[in-house]
């Protein structure tokens, strides 16, 4: 049976998510490109980092919101404190928002049993499913530690970490390939906060560290005329983040996006693709099968706006 013709699919995650992406669609028949609307550094004083390093040992738990969190603390790891790492220090849980995330930890070495990640048929990749998976087994009194991102300061960052795609990151992200890992928020918080919320009201002493920066990109020439044709093209925007729409919105001022189609891996991410003008706006859930099915069934008549719920992160 022939498979049915799928529309190019635009990737905005950061790099190098976004090329695996590619890589894994195009195996599965899925025509895609890259146009990175996020990307991530390295933070410019590692100084809270490598201080951390040397408390490892206070934590019950590290949350690393992203694969990217994770990627970029055993980079600064292995660079600042290597025989602290070779000493077998990271014994506690490695808490992750997604299986993108968690893939990460496994190739920096974290030990499968030590991961805890939302069970696979959760409805999101999210700090609301995390906490499920880990609401049991918080005690008053412990320590956990909170691994994100930043701006280009290095500053502590807001964004919708828990609804990011999760390939293996990801993702951001975390996420996650990071398959599509998510990283969310309630109402207008993000989705840290809200589970560092809940850590504090279980009596738990939460901390954060921030492990990389996400900025927004520089358009090259190329890359603007990219998203000019892909706005009215019939190219699937494949959203993971609001970061990555707020970002295109400043990257591309005054483009009318009714014409342009997207598909996002999170309700509160549709939300503001809609907001942003996108004519047409699907939901996935944030695992590649998912995505590849909505791509593959996007000409297909819809009863009505697919929600695709399943989400998640950087």
């Amino acid at each position: 049976m022939t498979e049915p013709l799928c529309p190019r699919a635009l990737i905005t995650r950061p790099e190098p998510e976004a090329s695996r992406w590619v890589q894994a669609l195009a195996s599965r028949g899925v025509p895609a490109h890259v146009l990175p609307l996020i990307a991530i550094q390295p933070v410019p004083d590692a100084a809270a980092l490598i201080d951390t390093f040397a408390r490892l040992g206070n934590y019950s738990a590290l949350m690393f919101v992203s694969g990217n969190a994770a990627r970029h603390f055993f980079m600064a790891f292995k660079r600042f404190a290597p025989k602290l790492l070779e000493s077998g220090l990271l014994e506690m849980a490695a808490w992750s928002p997604g299986p993108g995330t968690s893939a990460v930890l496994r190739e920096c070495g974290w030990p499968t049993a030590l991961i805890v990640q939302p069970a696979a048929d959760a409805p999101q990749f999210d700090s609301e499913s995390l906490w499920q998976s880990v609401r049991e087994n918080v005690r008053p009194g412990e320590r956990v530690l909170i691994v994100r991102g930043g701006d280009a300061q290095g500053r502590s960052q807001g964004r919708d970490w828990l609804g990011v795609l999760g390939l293996g990151v990801s993702g951001y992200y975390l996420s996650s390939l990071l398959d599509f890992l998510g990283l969310q928020y309630i109402s207008a918080r993000q989705g840290r906060d809200w589970l560092a919320e809940q850590l504090t009201e279980a009596g738990v002493t939460v901390e954060q560290v921030v492990a990389y920066c996400r900025t927004a990109p520089i358009f090259s020439a190329e890359q603007k005329a990219l998203a000019r044709q892909a706005a009215g093209d019939g190219t699937v925007w494949v959203f993971s983040s609001s970061e990555a729409i707020s970002n295109l919105r400043k990257s591309a001022p005054g483009q009318n996006w009714q014409k342009a189609r997207a598909l996002t891996t999170h309700p509160r991410i549709a939300q503001a693709a809609r907001e942003a003008g996108f004519g047409t706006v699907r939901e996935s859930r944030p695992v590649m099968q998912a995505v590849v099915q909505a791509l593959r069934c996007w000409d297909e008549p819809q009863q009505e706006p697919a929600q695709e719920q399943d989400a998640p992160q950087p």
